[in-house]
């Protein structure tokens, strides 16, 4: 299999096209074509000569179909990416499902409020698997051995969890006391098989294809599997032979696979700034 590295070209999972007129609008929606091919599941934006968002659709197996997706009280979507992710997330026939995005793009609060949605409410689900590398963050010096159990080692790693809960820890706790809520590191994941899991495999840009494909094979019944990302913040070791792009290339136009990518810095205009460094 062919590696890729952070840097060479990506596939986005998401095409933009503008229509300039009502004449081709309308020829446009009386045909449901347009001139370049899309692959399976990629998703369609139109916008009109303003940049105005005027229409998104995903690309089935039977032709170009109307975002729907479940609605979660108080989530609204931010941006037409957001609501593509949404359809991705939604979506029970797509089983791998790739949310990639920059600092603030709403990447982990998505995933995380619909796979809280999918375990309580709609119950489609028993419980979150939640998994991270525990890699060291941009450069920082490792801090050393850390006292406790394997959760006391683990938990400042699920702080991207706890803040995106409208309780916090408090309300991750509660999670996990109902099981609803499990965390895993790929060092002890072998022969482990996750059934009615929805997995959540966070900070995927820091794995290489052998891990992913560790993780990947763990994937058991009525489970779906979301990964997420940002190759802006891959660690220097992953950058050359990096295991969600190879992945992502080798999955894309597959039923069973789904990818968004998520642009727009959603979280401050401080933070946008940042991001520009």
């Amino acid at each position: 299999m062919m590696t890729y590295k952070v840097g060479d070209e990506l596939y986005t999972g998401i095409k933009e096209i503008v229509i300039a007129n009502d004449e081709e609008l309308a020829a446009f929606y009386q045909t449901m074509k347009i001139g370049e091919k899309l692959l399976i599941n990629e998703y369609l934006i139109i916008k009109d000569k303003d940049e105005k968002v005027i229409d998104k659709f995903r690309m089935s197996q039977n032709g170009l179909v109307k975002l729907r997706y479940d609605r979660i009280k108080g989530l609204k979507p931010l941006n037409a990416e957001q609501e593509c992710a949404i359809d991705l997330l939604s979506n029970k026939d797509i089983k791998i499902k790739c949310i990639i995005g920059n600092y603030g793009s709403g990447k982990t609060f998505l995933n995380l409020r619909y796979g809280i949605f999918y375990v309580k409410e709609k119950e489609f689900f028993k419980q979150i698997l939640y998994i991270r590398h525990n890699v060291n963050s941009a450069g920082m010096e490792p801090i050393g051995y850390l006292p406790g159990d394997k959760w006391d080692k683990f938990r400042d790693y699920t702080k991207a969890i706890s803040d995106n809960l409208e309780k916090g820890e408090e309300e991750l706790e509660t999670l996990m006391k109902f099981d609803h809520f499990r965390f895993e590191i790929p060092q002890f994941i072998k022969g482990q098989t996750w059934n009615d899991a929805w997995v959540l495999c966070d900070e995927c840009e820091d794995y290489n294809i052998k891990q992913l494909k560790l993780i990947g094979t763990r994937v058991g019944e009525k489970s779906c599997i979301v990964l997420s990302g940002d190759y802006e913040q891959t660690e220097k070791k992953f950058q050359k032979e990096n295991g969600l792009l190879t992945m992502i290339e080798a999955f894309k136009g597959n039923p069973l696979f789904g990818l968004v990518t998520l642009k727009e810095d959603v979280r401050s205009e401080v933070s946008k700034l940042f991001a520009t460094l």
